[in-house]
């Protein structure tokens, strides 16, 4: 990360990292039914340690949604599987929204 850091800052000096603190879901709504995957917990709290390492370290800017307010899909628009990252298209909607207003300050 620091040799990435680096680059950017001397490479792209306009350019700014934003992180997606995204996470593994495990809930999954097809046909008004919810169902569950293997929750991914461990896997979450090592990301959220090495997400707010980065974010304190080299000062960024941050999405991060509330997770708990999305579903998982097994048919997503772009035909992705079912997998613990691929959310309902209402999820990449509301992250570019989040986008849009960070990057507009």
């Amino acid at each position: 990360m620091e040799n990435f850091m680096r680059f950017i800052k001397n490479n792209l000096p306009n350019c700014n990292v934003i992180i997606n603190k995204a996470r593994f879901g495990n809930r999954v709504l097809e046909n008004n039914t919810v169902s569950y995957l293997q929750p991914l917990s461990l896997y979450n709290e090592i990301w959220d340690k090495i997400d707010n390492y980065v974010i304190n370290k080299f000062h960024l800017k941050y999405i991060q949604l509330d997770h708990s307010k999305y579903f998982l899909t097994k048919n997503h628009t772009l035909g992705w599987n079912l997998f613990h990252l691929h959310y309902h298209d209402n999820y990449y909607h509301d992250f570019m929204e989040q986008l849009d207003i960070l990057i507009g300050d």
